[in-house]
């Protein structure tokens, strides 16, 4: 990722405003310098806003369908599509800019979701291949005199091979997520797991007399962990592919080593994970995993 000046790009603003910004503008910032490019490029088009964009959220997901047996056991579909989506959001962005971000979606080498462009920003890490996640653009209303709110989706077609290790993993201390092979390590948590929640699978029902009957779904009891972490982009990456290639969403179990050193086996309890930007080189994430106990 290039370095950069946050003052320079955001000034006094809050995290939804920053300075005025154009392309090239830090020229005379050897360490700090940005390529003439837009923030949009593609298809013979170009749009670049004057103001930045909040920090984005990103959203990594298998379209797979997650379902439990009977038994509360969980089975996850092998997916058809991976996807990272990409939603940016402006506070108050320019009336010039929102009209050329509406010819942008409207020209031909774009044609909403048709046309693929390079999406650049100093502070998100290196240019991504984008596509307009939707065939239409959400309202954006005015919140101040020539002032817009506008929150846009963005697509990224991803082609993660799907992998499979077998072996011991390396010896390594620190929390991480190994399957196979395969281990991931983490920086520090945020903060220790939330604690975790016990399930039972069982229904109540009633006899004629209005008794309680307690049916048992199952023999297994689940137990649930929240957990709280803060990357840098290498391990940003990283968690994508062990995401995408490794773990398959919510279909493969891998072990989990918490922040106490415990091995726990578990898996994803959904087939989404949500990582928020929260500044230069800082990505936060909460992710929820299921173990059989």
């Amino acid at each position: 990722m290039p370095l950069i000046n946050l003052y320079t790009t955001y000034g006094d603003y809050a995290d939804d405003y920053c300075e005025d910004w154009a392309p090239g503008s830090y020229e005379d910032y050897a360490d700090d310098y940005v390529a003439e490019v837009g923030m949009f490029e593609g298809g013979g088009q170009s749009f670049s806003p004057r103001r930045l964009p909040a920090y984005p959220t990103w959203i990594m997901s298998w379209d797979q369908s997650v379902q439990q047996t009977a038994g509360a056991s969980t089975i996850a579909c092998a997916p058809y599509v991976q996807e990272l989506q990409l939603q940016l959001s402006w506070a108050g962005m320019a009336g010039a800019d929102k009209a050329a971000l509406e010819a942008f979606f409207k020209s031909s080498g774009i044609d909403g979701m048709t046309g693929q462009f390079a999406y650049t920003n100093p502070t998100a890490g290196p240019s991504l291949p984008v596509r307009f996640a939707s065939g239409a653009l959400d309202a954006m209303p005015e919140v101040a005199y020539g002032r817009y709110r506008v929150n846009l989706a963005l697509r990224v077609d991803l082609n993660y091979p799907q992998m499979t290790t077998s072996g011991a993993p390396p010896a390594m201390t620190g929390n991480r997520f190994v399957i196979g092979a395969v281990a991931m390590q983490f920086p520090v948590p945020l903060r220790s797991s939330a604690g975790y929640e016990i399930v039972k699978p069982q229904t109540l029902e009633r006899n004629t007399q209005g008794s309680p009957v307690i049916y048992n779904k199952s023999s297994l009891t689940l137990q649930k962990h929240q957990i709280s972490l803060v990357l840098d982009f290498e391990a940003f990456i990283r968690l994508q592919a062990f995401f995408f290639s490794f773990v398959h969403g919510a279909r493969n179990s891998f072990t989990w080593c918490d922040e106490s050193e415990t091995v726990r086996t578990v898996r994803l309890a959904g087939s989404r994970i949500i990582i928020k930007q929260t500044g230069y080189d800082r990505y936060t994430t909460e992710i929820d995993l299921e173990e059989e106990i």
